[in-house]
């Protein structure tokens, strides 16, 4: 992968606007769960690894939703997320390296 030294304002404060989105521990495992599919909100709650209630899960994807991060498809009276297609999910990884950090 190469280096890109990032000049342009406007490119630096929506990459910290993300960053800052997913430094939220529910976000972030939300996040990491939807890299593989694509869940409803009950879904979601069963395969985090967090013991968070529904109504919470549901604040958090409204977040990421407005921050461009996931998408909803409607079916019937559910709503299936999935990461936005735009997501650059290279960013997942490098998160993940944040545990070999002491």
């Amino acid at each position: 992968m190469e280096n890109v030294h990032i000049t342009d304002a406007k490119h630096i404060k929506r990459a910290a606007q993300v960053l800052r989105v997913l430094g939220h521990p529910i976000r972030f495992a939300i996040v990491n769960l939807l890299e593989t599919g694509t869940f409803a909100v009950n879904e979601i709650q069963a395969n985090i690894p967090l013991n968070v209630i529904q109504p919470i899960i549901s604040q958090q994807l409204k977040l990421l939703s407005e921050h461009g991060v996931v998408r909803c498809k409607k079916k019937g009276t559910f709503c299936y997320y999935s990461l936005a297609p735009n997501f650059p999910v290279g960013i997942l990884d490098c998160v993940r390296q944040c545990k070999a950090l002491k």
